[in-house]
């Protein structure tokens, strides 16, 4: 089992450092960015990393990616996302689509960050290649 660690110095306003395990800090505001679009941010990461790591594995070469996020959230502060859509976008290859397809199922199964996520919230997973029709 592993610890994780996280302290949070609040620095007046809404505004605060977060330190997490020990690296950082990471800034926090009122401004940007907000803690739901960190926790965004940290699906994308999540999600990228262990696509990556699966693509890897399969010997399918990654020469670069961008991960494209929309979220949808109803207007009432205590509301938590109601949609997640997010878009891989790869370079490289080639990559056959059967195995992209398993790939990506695998990375949903393997992704730590989106099984913390409330089981309500649909999250919907799609690959595209750069410079290519789908």
């Amino acid at each position: 089992m592993k610890d994780y660690t996280l302290s949070l110095e609040w620095l007046g306003n809404r505004d605060f450092n977060a330190l997490v395990d020990g690296a950082g800090p990471t800034f926090v505001s009122q401004d940007k960015p907000w803690p739901t679009h960190l926790l965004l941010e940290a699906l994308a990461s999540c999600g990228a990393m262990t696509l990556l790591d699966i693509l890897g594995k399969m010997a399918l070469p990654v020469t670069g990616m961008r991960v494209k996020v929309r979220a949808t959230r109803p207007e009432k502060p205590e509301a938590c996302f109601s949609e997640i859509d997010v878009v891989y976008q790869l370079e490289g290859g080639p990559f056959p689509p059967g195995r992209l397809d398993r790939a990506l199922e695998l990375a949903g199964k393997y992704c730590t960050v989106r099984h913390c996520l409330h089981p309500g919230i649909l999250v919907v997973t799609s690959w595209e290649i750069a410079g290519q029709e789908i």
